[in-house]
């Protein structure tokens, strides 16, 4: 097959664009070897790095924080000689990068759910307290702190121009000075955002959980478009991602499936195996397709695959999680024949941008030889966006994978940076790397059914492959992964060393703290709680429809008994006024649907819905789940409704 001389020659003019690009200024696609910033190295989110990683790699530190967890979307940021590490348990740490001796930690009042970022001297955090906080990177001494929503933030903060665009869960925008911390501008949206944004010509980009993304300006927070509802459920713990290519410029989004996981691999596998007449209902002679010479395909049979997914995606829309929209008017540009692959329902890491415009990106296909895992079909390829064909990248050797290199299943979750020509494929598991110049594939670090080559945490709960996998940071020679509530530091081009696991004792560290977790008073409390009662009488909401993944399909609100133990729990602290609207609704439920009585039970298709995404028709029935629990299992609520209602008498 000449896959690979062909593959050579692209990687030669991938190295001679990047000349063009960087006299042209478009460095911002690109991070430096010095530092790592921010989430996948750069605002554009690219995931490139121009620096050249060379085998072995040694295991030059190790540390761990006792009884603190990392969230698996999170990135090591790297900046000012240190690596800044945010736990769940409302730490920020400051690790020396060289040695990994931690310098200080700060406190804040709830915990962090993503990745903080690090620009002129500062790390900028935003919180779950409902606090963004800017540090001295020396330091850790707070410099300032703005009170955002109460809902607090989920995303990391985009840090460009001299500001700090974060949205919160509660669904505000904001951009923040990022001396000062006074907001130069503020949009209430009105939906949660728990995507990190990216930036690119002035522009901000993000994705709501109303899965519509959406551009702010930066300077003046106007909303030039808002995009069309994508399919899924999320867009969740990543970004998007911008691309130039041919004059034009991208915006990537992943999206996670709106059905169960297990349905979504098995439709698709089922399509793609259908085209080669291959029975996928016996993994045995899918195992043997995979194994046989006619599945490294060739340039046409690719081609013809990836016009088929492209055409079976807008056929059944809800098999699309890959979209590219106009970064000018964000409309869709095309549909991509990348199929969704990733681990516990979770949304797949975005691709990578190489310097010419092209894609690093995992996708199915039956071709290549990279399957190895419960859920095959799976492989690496460079994606050109204006010719919408992904050129299938070979590995030197065998039929699969070299064990503990690449696990080529579309149920767990991995990400990929590039440094100049390696990719390393990152995984629960392991790090490894391919060479887009040699194709040789190799291990770096990990094995199977491990945390990069650890046991599990006794107090980190197994991240079982999602529901994310968050980069690693690439610094000069070395490589910064989190991993199993660990961070692991890796040195390229020495010989290969076991580091000891060490404990940073957080007591010994000077400590600096931010705002307590704001309380609200007990007012506050019941006019919130009288809110969210007026909202839920205000009109018949239909059930509420969660897609998890490994516990199936699941519908909250969907027997009228879930109404009334609610109502009755905050009916004795509610205003005289809300009560009585209270004591009408539920006496019109007790003799419409009574909740001893099956009829408890409500039509799943019937009323305001209440996600932020849209649900498919064909997923409101209860077809697999037609077994209901006896009305007796309602008994409780009717006994709350009698007590806390005063209706005894019923």
């Amino acid at each position: 097959m000449n896959g690979k001389r062909d593959l050579r020659s692209d990687v030669s003019r991938t190295g001679a664009v990047l000349l063009g690009l960087v006299a042209l200024g478009w460095l911002g696609t690109t991070a430096t070897a010095a530092d790592w910033p921010t989430l996948r190295g750069n605002p554009q989110r690219t995931g490139f790095v121009q620096t050249t990683l060379t085998p072995p790699f040694r295991l030059a530190w190790v540390r761990h924080f006792d009884g603190e967890r990392l969230g698996t979307d999170m990135e090591p940021i790297v900046g000012d000689g240190a690596v800044f590490v945010a736990t769940h348990q409302g730490q920020l740490y400051a690790l020396e990068a060289d040695t990994g001796l931690p310098r200080w930690r700060f406190t804040a009042g709830g915990p962090f759910l993503q990745s903080p970022a690090f620009a002129n001297g500062r790390v900028v955090a935003p919180c779950a307290d409902g606090h963004v906080y800017a540090l001295d990177a020396h330091s850790g001494r707070l410099q300032w702190s703005f009170a955002g929503d109460r809902g607090g933030f989920s995303a990391s903060p985009t840090i460009a121009g001299g500001r700090v665009f974060i949205g919160s869960r509660a669904g505000s925008f904001f951009a923040l000075d990022l001396t000062s911390g006074r907001p130069g501008w503020r949009r209430e949206i009105g939906v949660p955002f728990r995507q990190t944004a990216a930036f690119a010509d002035g522009r901000v980009f993000v994705t709501g959980e109303d899965l519509r993304v959406r551009c702010f300006d930066a300077a003046t927070g106007q909303v030039p478009w808002v995009s069309a509802q994508l399919a899924g459920q999320t867009a969740r713990d990543y970004y998007p991602v911008i691309v130039k290519s041919a004059g034009r410029t991208y915006v990537i989004v992943r999206t996670n499936p709106v059905i169960n996981m297990a349905q979504r691999m098995a439709r698709d596998r089922h399509f793609l195996c259908q085209r080669i007449a291959v029975d996928d209902d016996d993994w045995r002679r899918v195992d043997t397709w995979i194994r046989s010479p006619r599945a490294e395909g060739n340039p046409e049979l690719w081609r013809e695959e990836q016009t088929a997914i492209a055409r079976y995606e807008r056929e059944y829309p809800n098999a699309q999680t890959f979209f590219t929209l106009e970064a000018t008017t964000g409309k869709e540009a095309g549909t991509a024949p990348v199929l969704w692959t990733a681990g516990c329902q979770g949304v797949p890491a975005p691709p990578d941008v190489l310097p010419d415009g092209r894609l690093l990106t995992l996708y199915r296909t039956v071709y290549g030889h990279w399957s190895f895992g419960v859920a095959p079909l799976v492989a690496l390829g460079i994606l050109d966006l204006p010719q919408n064909h992904i050129r299938l990248l070979p590995f030197v050797g065998g039929v699969q994978p070299p064990w503990d290199t690449f696990w080529g299943t579309a149920d767990e979750s991995q990400n990929l940076v590039v440094a100049n020509d390696l990719a390393l494929i990152v995984h629960q598991d392991t790090l490894s790397a391919f060479d887009l110049r040699t194709h040789r594939l190799f291990p770096i670090r990990g094995e199977r059914d491990t945390f990069g080559g650890f046991h599990n945490l006794p107090w980190a709960l197994n991240e079982w492959h999602g529901p994310a996998r968050g980069g690693v940071a690439v610094v000069g020679q070395r490589i910064f992964w989190l991993v199993g509530s660990r961070v692991l530091c890796l040195v390229a081009g020495e010989p290969s060393m076991t580091a000891e696991d060490k404990a940073v004792e957080s007591a010994a560290l000077p400590v600096h703290r931010g705002s307590n977790a704001r309380s609200l008073s007990k007012h506050q409390v019941r006019e919130a709680l009288a809110a969210a009662v007026s909202e839920v009488l205000s009109r018949r909401w239909a059930p509420l429809f969660v897609e998890p993944g490994l516990a199936g399909r699941q519908f909250f609100f969907a027997n009228n008994a879930d109404l009334f133990e609610a109502l009755a729990r905050a009916y004795p602290h509610l205003p005289t006024s809300l009560q009585e609207r209270v004591n009408l609704r539920l006496a019109e439920e007790w003799s419409q649907r009574p909740p001893y009585t099956k009829s408890a039970w409500l039509p799943l298709d019937q009323g305001a819905r209440r996600e932020s995404f849209g649900v498919p028709a064909d997923l409101l029935t209860r077809a697999g789940n037609e077994q209901l629990p006896h009305p007796f299992g309602n008994l409780y609520a009717i006994s709350l409704y009698a007590r806390r209602c005063d209706e005894k008498a019923r």
